[in-house]
């Protein structure tokens, strides 16, 4: 059987604020650093909290200019600098640095872990990109261990590589993006930040767990004894893929004062599959846009509603997604042979 055989994890950066309304993820960054959890549950690598975007987190904003979270593919971050250019895109470029760079094969980072928060009934959700079976061995292993501590956990699975993706934690070896919801924006709450800091710890033990795995292997084969199971064996995981696609209510008049209105049939529905004629948007005349099944009937909506989707820089509208399998390899890491 094929097995992905990848260097040690070094160092890993616990990423908060890249939306600075999200209040949750400062919390458990201090918590986290204040309790000293790193050398707790990943003493074998570097650890670290990065505020990404401090100006929006001071202001409690989302962002300042565009939204952070989508100006890291490696087109924006090797654009030319100019005067005119929108902060988060110039942060964006400095964060990169640290962090990466993404054009490296070895950025500064082995592992990004970006701590977010929204709106919609999304409950806990692990967010992997494509291509990166290890983080996506990681989300399934978390997600069975906070099951059984009673988190229902989804895999989102963005379909774009690490050089396309748009987002935070792309930059480094491996990434994850942890979001919890339902909580409003600028407020932090208890239980969020509970499952939020579980999901974070979790994450880092998997992959302490995989560097200790190897130095047992290491020492099985100096010793001519036979290996231990890899830490995570491979083999399907349930996942859904984003789409892509997003359905954005009908703009509002000129004259009109409030938005289009998510329809009660579709409120806080995340991840429950459409079904033709079921309401989508409610127009304030009483009009009422519903789905007609051009999607499929297997597609499931995420992020409805989200407060931070009603600006065109993050992209108007709720999301869909669709439930599949993608098949992992075993996941061994291998420390150089002295």
């Amino acid at each position: 059987m094929a097995i992905q055989r990848v260097r040690p994890f070094r160092r890993a950066a616990v990423v908060f604020a890249t939306h600075g309304n999200e209040l949750a993820g400062p919390f458990v960054a201090m918590q986290l650093e204040e309790q000293d959890r790193f050398a707790e549950v990943a003493p074998s690598m570097e650890c670290s909290c990065v505020e990404a975007n401090p100006e929006a987190h001071e202001q409690r904003v989302r962002f300042v200019d565009v939204d952070l979270n989508r100006q890291f593919s490696a087109e924006v971050l090797a654009s030319p600098a100019s005067p005119e250019e929108p902060r988060e895109i110039a942060l964006a470029k400095a964060l990169d640095k640290a962090l990466g760079p993404k054009s490296s094969a070895s950025p500064a980072q082995d592992l990004v872990i970006d701590l977010h928060t929204t709106t919609s009934n999304m409950g806990m959700t692990l967010v992997v990109q494509d291509m990166d079976s290890v983080s996506i061995g990681a989300c399934a292993a978390v997600k069975e261990e906070l099951g059984a501590d009673g988190i229902p956990t989804r895999i989102l699975w963005e379909r774009t590589t690490r050089e396309e993706s748009p987002y935070l934690f792309s930059l480094g070896r491996h990434g994850v993006l942890v979001e919890v919801g339902p909580i409003a924006t600028g407020i932090v709450e208890a239980g969020v930040v509970a499952d939020m800091r579980e999901a974070t710890e979790r994450l880092l033990e998997f992959f302490q767990r995989l560097n200790d795995h190897g130095e047992a292997a290491r020492a099985a084969e100096a010793e001519g004894r036979e290996a231990p199971p890899p830490v995570w064996g491979g083999g399907p995981v349930e996942v859904y893929e984003d789409l892509g696609i997003k359905v954005a209510p009908p703009q509002p008049l000129e004259d009109d004062v409030a938005m289009p209105m998510f329809h009660a049939e579709l409120q806080d529905q995340d991840w429950v599959p459409l079904r033709v004629g079921q309401g989508l948007f409610e127009l304030p005349c009483g009009e009422v846009i519903t789905y007609k099944g051009e999607h499929g009937d297997d597609v499931v909506p995420i992020f409805v509603n989200e407060a931070g989707y009603q600006n065109a820089s993050s992209g108007v509208g709720f999301g869909l997604a669709r439930k599949t399998v993608v098949d992992t390899l075993p996941v061994v890491v291998e420390f150089e042979r002295s």
